[in-house]
């Protein structure tokens, strides 16, 4: 009996393979833009060190606490209305703020999954 395969399977076991030689943690944390991670509870799981020094709040301080309760500023603002809409919906969502924290101009990405979402965000100020 002869097994066909056909050629997305085939790239998709070569990504597959590839993507195990990547430490993404270290891709993540090398980043230039800030990222990090919130598990379906809004708790801090991951943030790289970029925004560890956006946010100027040490690491140590943010994993395993609720974003909400962390930054409580940000409760009612754009950021809660986006991340929730985000994980909610199930849908990316894209948006520029400024933050009451640091009233810099920020552009934010949030890309969710099932289990949280992933927020990624860069200082717009200079363009």
């Amino acid at each position: 009996m002869m097994t066909l395969v056909s050629n997305s399977n085939l790239s998709l076991n070569k990504e597959n393979q590839l993507i195990n030689h990547v430490d993404l943690h270290e891709v993540f944390n090398n980043m230039a833009e800030g990222c990090y991670y919130l598990n379906s509870k809004m708790e801090f799981v991951f943030i790289n060190k970029a925004a560890e020094a956006m946010i100027e709040k040490p690491k140590k301080e943010l994993i395993g606490v609720c974003m909400w309760n962390a930054l409580p500023n940000y409760v009612n603002t754009d950021v809660y209305h986006y991340y929730n809409k985000a994980y909610n919906e199930q849908k990316i969502q894209s948006f520029e703020t400024i933050t009451e924290y640091s009233l810099i101009p920020y552009e934010i990405k949030v890309i969710p999954d099932q289990n949280g979402i992933l927020a990624i965000f860069s200082n717009i100020s200079e363009r």
